[in-house]
């Protein structure tokens, strides 16, 4: 209606141009139609974001495999605080952070006094680290998830939907990796990238520079692990950047994603390259919508 009125006041024609009162009646009602629509509410189905349903389930996650798992008394707590934990992560995420992150303390120092003070030493520094973006600040806990899927390669894509900040992602993407490594060295099963067993045996351990010397040797003696950790790492703090990019920039991805084939010979070939198929299928089905 408007874009009529506004053609027909500059009709060439002196003749088929409206009355400077029928133009006035006209712009306002447009006026007033626009007027209406803003007012009228909008009603539409939030999308739940990622991070808001996968922080909860990683904290309650954390509490609740360390109590059931780890030497924790009393007994059966497991439940209680892994609902409790997902509850604080979901109303106020600091706190639901720093009490998942606390919860671990005490049965890891009935395995090894150890241990827990390293344990203290890395939340508190996670804590400082994850505090802008507290919702996704147990991604690492993903890693051990991941792994025994052979999944690993799933990191970056899972990153860049739930963290904004590309050094977050790179770390929490590393620490996944590294996480995830650290597990199965405990647990005595293959590392990831590495096609071999590492056993770590921390029960009575006092030493905090002992335990972390134990730890750091599980990577050491394994160069295609850590390699890959730094490899996905890189991949998920640049993944948004190569999304952008279009076709090039996704192959680019693809190709990072490969990249532990050739830093861990030792990798399974297979896992690694339907990750990064899927990822990439992903990326460029996320570029179409």
């Amino acid at each position: 209606m408007l874009l009529a009125a506004v053609d027909g006041a500059l009709a060439p024609d002196p003749a088929r141009r409206p009355s400077a009162a029928a133009l006035a009646r006209t712009l306002r009602g447009a006026l007033e139609e626009r007027a209406r629509r803003r007012a009228a509410p909008q009603y539409r189905l939030a999308r739940p974001r990622v991070e808001s349903c996968l922080g909860p389930a990683l904290a309650g996650l954390v509490a609740g495999w360390s109590a059931a798992t780890l030497p924790f008394y009393p007994g059966g707590w497991w439940i209680g605080l892994a609902l409790l934990a997902a509850l604080l992560t979901a109303l106020r995420p600091r706190i639901g952070l720093a009490f998942a992150l606390a919860v671990p303390l005490f049965p890891i120092g009935n395995v090894s006094l150890g241990l827990a003070l390293l344990w203290a030493g890395l939340a508190l520094g996670w804590l400082a680290l994850a505090a802008r973006e507290p919702r996704s600040g147990l991604l690492f806990a993903a890693g051990p998830l991941l792994a025994p899927l052979a999944a690993l390669g799933f990191l970056p894509l899972l990153a860049a939907h739930t963290v904004r900040s590309p050094a977050r992602r790179f770390a929490y993407v590393f620490a996944a990796v590294l996480a995830a490594a650290v597990t199965a060295g405990i647990r005595g099963v293959d590392l990831p990238f590495a096609g071999a067993h590492a056993h770590v045996a921390l029960a009575g351990a006092e030493s905090v520079t002992g335990v972390a010397g134990s730890l750091g040797r599980v990577v050491l003696d394994h160069a295609g692990l850590g390699l890959a950790a730094l490899v996905l790492g890189l991949a998920a703090a640049l993944l948004p950047m190569l999304r952008a990019r279009g076709p090039w920039g996704i192959a680019g991805l693809g190709g990072l994603l490969l990249a532990p084939l050739v830093v861990a010979p030792a990798a399974a070939a297979v896992p690694i390259v339907a990750t990064a198929w899927l990822t990439c299928a992903a990326v460029v089905a996320s570029r179409q919508n």
